[in-house]
């Protein structure tokens, strides 16, 4: 039974074990201090039961960590460093031994090769986002410590950023949309938002809702939909979309069964008709850099 509610998205506790962290906050079993461990796989689930048919709750990619604190039949339970998500990874997607990354992956995707040809044979393909460690470099390409070789510019150092994060979204037209997703092979709506912001260097929340908290400024409605501008953050009822122009909606959705891009009005007046109404108007003026 816990002592004071928390989101169990968020904060990593069952009846059984929780975080140490959590103690006197949550009652548990037993606790457990984690251990650090970092995501090996190209990109992996992490599910809300440690079952294959579980639901997909979100991803995490090459590089990120992954604190565990409990472990079963192949599965890891923990919670991601990057946005405090918990759920459970499959034990053979992680290593124990975290490498301190060098860089990222700065395209929508980019292949690991053999060798530093590109007639050798590709080992993975790697997302946007995913982090990377360079142990040497020859001609145009550079050797991952994980293994395989990148063409150099499709990667940037780890304080590198794009300047625009509506251009990164917009990077996403016509990917598949998959609950739960957040690369280019298929992601949801708050995957496409967290994605293209965290390529624009800004750590934002996970889900729709804790989107529509934590990020930028709100609007009046009435007043804002005559007025939208590029990046402005549209918000349904576990819906989000991110405004092109003062005219197009670019959202992840499961109408299109994609990332699409259409007129707002049309998007409004569709969802309306499910009698979900736009909820608010958020306006992450500050995300953007000179």
């Amino acid at each position: 039974m816990t002592m004071e509610k928390l989101n169990p998205r968020l904060h990593p506790f069952r009846e059984s074990i929780a975080a140490s962290y959590l103690k006197g906050r949550v009652d548990a079993q037993r606790y457990s201090a984690g251990q650090s461990w970092q995501v090996q796989a190209p990109i992996t689930g992490l599910y809300r039961t440690p079952q294959d048919d579980s639901a997909l709750d979100t991803q995490a990619q090459q590089g990120e960590i992954f604190t565990v604190y409990d472990e079963q039949g192949g599965w890891s339970w923990g919670q991601l460093e990057s946005d405090n998500y918990v759920g459970w990874i499959r034990t053979n997607h992680l290593v124990s031994a975290v490498e301190i990354p060098t860089h990222k992956v700065s395209v929508l995707r980019t292949i690991v090769f053999t060798k530093p040809d590109l007639k050798t044979t590709p080992l993975m393909m790697l997302s946007l986002n995913a982090s990377v460690s360079i142990i040497e470099q020859e001609g145009d390409y550079s050797r991952l410590k994980s293994g395989g070789w990148v063409f150099s510019n499709h990667l940037s150092s780890k304080d590198e950023f794009h300047q625009d994060y509506v251009s990164v979204a917009e990077k996403f037209l016509n990917a598949p949309y998959l609950w739960g997703g957040k690369d280019s092979f298929g992601l949801d709506c708050s995957g496409l938002v967290q994605s293209s912001m965290v390529a624009a260097g800004f750590s934002v929340p996970r889900d729709a809702s804790m989107q529509e908290e934590a990020v930028g400024t709100a609007l009046d409605i009435k007043t804002a939909l005559t007025s939208l501008q590029r990046g402005d953050l549209i918000f349904w009822p576990g819906h989000v979309g991110i405004m092109q122009d003062a005219v197009r909606l670019l959202h992840a959705n499961a109408h299109h069964m994609m990332c699409a891009s259409e007129p707002v009005v049309e998007a409004i007046e569709r969802i309306g008709q499910k009698e979900t109404a736009v909820r608010s108007i958020k306006r992450p003026s500050q995300l953007f850099q000179s």
